[in-house]
């Protein structure tokens, strides 16, 4: 596909994004809880992440154009989007962290957990932004083979 054929659907990117920040947030509030308080606390980190909806919210909403600028300038550069939405969730979800774990003066004893959490949840968020933009690049795929 040439870099003049590409074409976006910004409102997919919007909504993907969102769904991105949502399914991240999900993951890192269940990993807090598993580490505060064990594995069985799982369904106290998904009343986490339901509780704490109005700063989750806010920060889906303010991040979705800078996600489509990020999707953007991703599906330009690279042909794989599959490879890049889960690439770039690790990489945001790991650039997060640092500056999360960096912040919290918690030590180096927690850097590790807060680095891999970090990077699960980029991981989930970046497939989460594929299953919603998949069903976009696959029927343009098919348009521009016919």
């Amino acid at each position: 596909m040439n870099l003049a054929e590409r074409k976006f659907s910004l409102l997919r990117s919007f909504m993907a994004c969102f769904v991105a920040v949502e399914a991240g947030a999900l993951v890192v509030c269940i990993g807090i809880m598993i580490l505060d308080s064990g594995l069985l606390a799982s369904l106290e980190g998904i009343a986490v992440w339901a509780t704490a909806q109005p700063i989750i919210l806010f920060i889906a909403i303010g991040s979705m154009p800078w996600g489509a600028l990020l999707r953007m300038v991703s599906g330009l550069a690279f042909d794989q989007p599959r490879s890049v939405a889960l690439t770039t969730g690790a990489l945001v979800g790991l650039i997060g962290a640092v500056l999360v774990a960096s912040t919290a003066n918690d030590g180096l004893n927690n850097w590790l957990f807060t680095l891999s959490l970090g990077l699960v949840a980029g991981v989930v968020g970046g497939w989460a932004w594929w299953r919603v933009e998949k069903p976009y690049l696959e029927n343009q795929a098919v348009t521009e083979s016919s």
